[in-house]
This record gives C-alpha cells, sequence and structure tokens, in this order.
C-alpha cells in the first residue's frame, strides 16, 4: 500500500486535524519570513534614495527654462522660510524598520545670514576697541582694556556657536493628518536637509502612543490591491504651533506595510481545518456531553432514578407478599397464581430498573 493509499485510510478526523497543523506551520512561517518588500534604510540608502530631492533646487547648465524657473521659485521659498517636504523613502516600508524624508525651509536664510553676520560684526567691533586702547591715553586706557576684553569674550562666544551652528529645530510628525505622539530634531536651515525616524511602536498596548498606531492602521484595505497595505501621507509642523493641520504634507504617500495575506489566509484554512477535525470527533464521542457540568446534572438524575426505583421495588414486594398470604390460604384459585406471577415479574422488573439507575464502577484487572 502506497503512502498516499495509506492517507487515504485515516479518519476524516486525523486527515483534517493534520491539514490544520499544517496549515498553521505555514501562517507561522509566512508571518516569521514576509514582510514589507524593500529592507530597513540606513543614511546611505536614504540619501541614494533622495539624492533626487536632495538637489531639487541645483539648476544644471543644461536645463530648460521651465526647469530653471521652477528650481529658482522654490529656492526662494526655502530661502523664505516655508517648511516643505521634498520627498520620501522608502516607498513600501513596515512598523520597526526607519522612513527617510528630505524637508527644507526650516528656518529662513535671513536668520542664517544673520547669525554668520554677527561674527563680521563683533570682529569690526574688535577692531574699533582694539584701535581706541591703542590711542587711548593713560586715564582712559582702563576703560579701553575693559572694552576690548569685552569684546573678544562675545566675539569667541559668537564664533562657537556659529561653529556649532544655531539650536536643532523639533518637528511634529503627522500621518494621514492626524498628529503623531513623537517629535523629532532637524538642523536649523533653510537648504535640503535629510530626515530619518523610526517608525516604532510601543510593546505595550496601554502605553503612550499605542492608541495612535491603533487608529492609525485601523480600516487598512481588504482589496486585492491594497490587501493589508495603506497609503499613508507625511506631515510636518513646526512644534510649538497651535495649528492641528501640519504645514507641510509630502507629494506622493508612502505603504505601511500592516500585513501579509499568506499569514491570513493560512490561519483562516488552519482554523477552518481545526474546528472540522473538533467537530468531527466530538460528533462520535461524548467530549461535549461529558464534562463537568453534564456530569453532575446527570449524577443528580441518577440518584433521582434510583431513588423512585427503590420505591418501586420495595412497593412490588410488599404487594407481592400480600399476594403470598393470600395464595397461603387459597393455594388452588387460579386468580391468586395469576396475581403471584404478575407480582414476581414486577420485583423482577424493579431490580433491573434498581441496577440501571446505579452508577457503573470502572473496575481493572490487578
Amino acid at each position: 500500500m502506497g503512502a498516499w493509499e495509506k492517507i487515504g485510510a485515516w479518519p476524516w478526523t486525523i486527515r483534517l486535524a493534520g491539514l490544520g497543523v499544517l496549515a498553521l506551520l505555514l501562517c507561522v512561517v509566512f508571518a516569521a519570513l514576509l514582510g514589507a518588500p524593500e529592507g530597513d534604510f540606513n543614511d546611505r540608502t536614504c540619501k541614494e534614495a533622495l539624492a533626487l530631492s536632495l538637489e531639487d533646487t541645483t539648476v544644471p547648465e543644461t536645463a530648460t527654462d521651465e526647469v530653471r524657473s521652477k528650481a529658482e521659485a522654490t529656492a526662494k521659498l526655502d530661502a523664505a522660510g516655508l517648511l516643505r517636504i521634498a520627498g520620501v523613502a522608502p516607498t513600501t516600508t513596515e512598523f520597526g524598520r526607519h522612513l527617510c524624508a528630505v524637508v527644507a525651509g526650516v528656518i529662513t536664510e535671513a536668520k542664517e545670514i544673520e547669525a554668520a553676520s554677527a561674527v563680521k560684526a563683533l570682529e569690526g567691533s574688535l577692531a574699533v576697541a582694539q584701535s581706541k586702547l591703542d590711542g587711548a591715553a593713560d586715564a582712559s586706557r582702563q576703560a579701553a582694556e575693559q572694552q576690548v576684553r569685552k569684546v573678544a569674550s562675545d566675539l569667541t562666544a559668537a564664533r562657537i556657536k556659529a561653529a556649532e551652528g544655531l539650536t536643532p529645530v523639533d518637528l511634529v510628525l503627522f500621518f494621514n493628518g492626524e498628529l503623531a505622539p513623537f517629535k523629532v530634531a532637524v538642523k536649523a536651515m533653510h537648504r535640503q536637509q535629510l530626515l530619518r525616524f523610526p517608525l516604532a511602536t510601543p510593546d505595550d498596548a496601554k502605553a503612550e502612543g499605542a492608541q495612535f498606531w491603533r487608529e492609525l492602521v485601523r480600516g487598512v484595505g481588504w482589496s486585492p490591491t491594497e490587501w493589508g497595505r495603506m497609503p499613508v501621507i507625511l506631515g510636518l509642523s513646526r512644534a510649538g504651533m497651535t495649528t492641528t493641520v501640519p504645514e507641510a504634507s509630502s507629494a506622493k504617500p508612502f505603504e505601511l506595510y500592516v500585513y501579509s495575506s499568506l499569514p491570513v489566509l493560512a490561519g483562516v484554512a488552519a482554523l477552518i481545518f481545526l474546528a472540522a477535525a473538533f467537530c468531527l470527533y466530538a460528533r462520535g464521542t461524548t467530549l461535549l456531553r461529558d464534562n463537568a457540568m453534564t456530569a453532575r446534572a446527570h449524577r443528580a438524575d441518577l440518584a433521582e432514578k434510583l431513588k423512585m426505583a427503590l420505591q418501586d421495588q420495595k412497593d412490588a414486594k410488599k404487594k407481592t407478599d400480600e399476594v403470598q398470604t393470600e395464595l397461603d390460604k387459597k393455594p388452588e384459585d387460579e386468580a391468586l397464581k395469576s396475581a403471584k406471577e404478575a407480582a414476581d415479574k414486577a420485583v423482577a422488573a424493579t431490580e433491573h430498573a434498581v441496577k440501571r439507575s446505579k452508577p457503573s464502577k470502572r473496575s481493572g484487572a490487578t
């Protein structure tokens, strides 16, 4: 007998249970192996994917007038401090991975120039103060020295601040117009810069921010083209803004990969097969009938039946004794003989009923 013939000889309960276990294993394997098609992005892959967005205001010499005018207009908006998202990568990602974006217009160009001009202005002030000190008389020399030291100290602080750059700017994030429960810090500059942050969800369902992610993925697509995935528009605003609408939004949505169809289908198949196997098994056994609740009711029913059977047996024996007494007085009476036979049969019937009403005792061979 071949392997398939042997399997064909198995009961349907075992076949369905085996298929259910196999489908469950496939569900676990698919869930572990399948994910978003693109891997996690690091700084290098982010720059490679968003190279054009990082230079969208750079005009090549061979550019057409339309491209040139568009790039110049965008550069002017960036210089004016109009926050914008130039690009988002990857196109498809999932929770636990990083999302990259190119942002521009975080601050105005004037603020950057002001920070650089402060150093030049202090350098000029230091030169003037030094010249005054060189030509100062003895009476005013002490005041001139104090002025030089003060300007030199201010210049040193300004140079350190210029080297460190302006204070980073906090941005709040929006996903599909909903405010996210975390912020990101970016450099204070008007030009394009790369932003990379994790799409991290808390492990505890009751933790702060968990409700936001549940609301975001609620109603994820079930259509064949969007099954387990949903388009998400990224939005940004400067922290401290009172508006609930993002200042800038991505031109194109990125795709958030929530789940794969294969683990879901395998899990549903496992549920169907195992439920069918359980129903078939329960149909041919007392699995559903013999449990703690039904056992108590069954014992109570047996006790009541036994009580009634013992009472019937007592009444039947009493009736038999009465007929026997009468028969002893009239041994030739045919009616009494018939009554005696009927009474004996009634006693035998009640004895049988008593035996059936008593709970069975399982005994094992020793």
